[in-house]
């Protein structure tokens, strides 16, 4: 059977509005809603997910595609550029385990035939500011990103992730974890940008796959 077209469409921070809606009248049958992350709970010292756009909206948008016929997929991205890397404190199980009961307790709408998000699209990026901890990739962010992709992807979930060019770059094996590297290519373009990437995911294919 031939696959069908997968046109992927980002919302912007916390929206859920019309305009969704028409991207996905209009063809977007992947829809990436904005954004969440993973955090501490100091109290419990467990991981807890923050953020997002309104439940109630998504599950209305959602059910609306529904009615209509429109086979839509429902992510939910995690991260966000400026945005304080996901805590990694915790194991992963904890993570996932808690996104799952976010999922289904803070996010699903069963009146409106709304189970939650279909999966994860990770947004994990730099920051403005040079000294930002968001401008180094560690090696336990990274294999959280993976552990957790792998239990998602085993659970059914759908995993997503739209790297910059710079962070997954097959013209080079130079690697490195920074989010302060520059490009010489891009240096006469865009001379005051200095936040590219040295394959620094390319971790998460080397060891998770």
């Amino acid at each position: 059977a031939k696959m069908p077209n997968v046109i992927v469409c980002y919302a912007d921070w916390a929206q859920c509005d019309d305009k969704v809606l028409t991207a996905a009248y209009n063809g977007c049958n992947v829809i990436v809603w904005f954004a969440i992350n993973i955090r501490l709970n100091v109290t419990s010292n467990s991981p807890m997910i923050l953020g997002g756009p309104d439940p109630n909206c998504v599950a209305a948008i959602a059910k609306n595609l529904s009615d209509a016929k429109l086979e839509t997929i429902h992510l939910v991205s995690v991260g966000g550029w400026d945005q304080s890397h996901p805590d990694t404190s915790r194991p992963s199980s904890e993570v996932w385990e808690a996104f799952m009961s976010w999922n289904t307790n803070v996010v699903a709408r069963p009146d409106m035939d709304f189970a939650g998000y279909d999966g994860i699209d990770w947004d994990v990026e730099g920051a403005d500011a040079p000294s930002d901890a968001a401008n180094m990739m560690s090696v336990a962010l990274l294999d959280l990103i993976g552990e957790v992709s792998k239990m998602a992807k085993k659970e059914g979930f759908v995993v997503t992730m739209a790297p910059m060019e710079s962070y997954l770059d097959p013209s080079t094996s130079d690697f490195n974890r920074s989010l302060l590297s520059s490009y010489p290519e891009w240096t006469t373009l865009v001379p005051e940008f200095k936040y590219h990437g040295r394959n620094c995911l390319a971790y998460l294919l080397a060891k998770h796959g």
